[in-house]
């Protein structure tokens, strides 16, 4: 019988004084020699840069680590506890060690979640389980990780979210499917949340594993 564990992130840029060291060399655009236009299109630049930084497993580092095992209430791995590398570590036992689940679930954790958990290991020098990947047969993901977005989309790369133009967003998913469990938030505004309200942050992290254990009931992948 299949046993479950969802997987979900939340990220933050690095501080500043990191993204300083880390951030390239901003320039003007096109041919203008207008100074007072060159420093806002520079000053736009670096804007973007940083509202981007927590994407990046380089320019980012991660707050929380959802994990929800099937038929559990949603436990939260916290960087503010012991830091991101401490969470890694526990993560990362979780996870080899496997006894308690044999799917591994998320939303787009191929594209994001697990590559960003990966690197991120790598750069602290953190061990990762192996039991994400798939060994040896030119395949990437292991056979039991489960990408939601991958599965709704199903191969079709003209599939489109009306409202963002992305192939679909967990809201739209959680919507279509009527799950009783929904979105209370929207990831671009985490960072926000983080340094404002940190218990509504980590109720967020826990709200979306709920959310994608349900999908993946819904979609009778269990």
């Amino acid at each position: 019988m299949k046993r479950y564990l969802v997987v979900d992130i939340e990220t933050l840029p690095r501080p500043d004084a990191e993204l300083d060291a880390l951030a390239p060399e901003f320039g003007g655009r096109g041919k203008t020699k207008d100074l007072e236009k060159i420093k806002a299109q520079i000053e736009e630049k670096k804007a973007s840069f940083r509202d981007g930084a927590g994407l990046d497993a380089v320019t980012g580092s991660i707050a929380l680590i959802g994990l929800k095992f099937d038929g559990e209430k949603p436990r939260v791995l916290r960087c503010d506890d012991a830091g991101e590398e401490a969470i890694l570590r526990e993560f990362w036992n979780i996870i080899g060690n496997g006894t308690d689940y044999n799917v591994l679930v998320g939303f787009n954790c191929k594209g994001f979640d697990f590559p960003f958990l990966i690197r991120r290991s790598w750069m602290l020098g953190v061990h990762p389980a192996v039991r994400v990947l798939r060994p040896g047969d030119g395949r990437y993901w292991a056979s039991n990780v489960v990408d939601l977005q991958e599965e709704w989309v199903m191969g079709d790369r003209l599939y489109v979210c009306r409202r963002d133009k992305l192939k679909i967003s967990l809201d739209s998913m959680a919507k279509a499917l009527g799950t009783k469990a929904q979105k209370t938030g929207d990831g671009s505004e985490f960072a926000e949340l983080w340094a404002t309200d940190k218990p509504k942050a980590i109720a967020y992290c826990a709200d979306d594993c709920e959310v994608e254990a349900e999908c993946y009931e819904r979609l009778s992948l269990k």
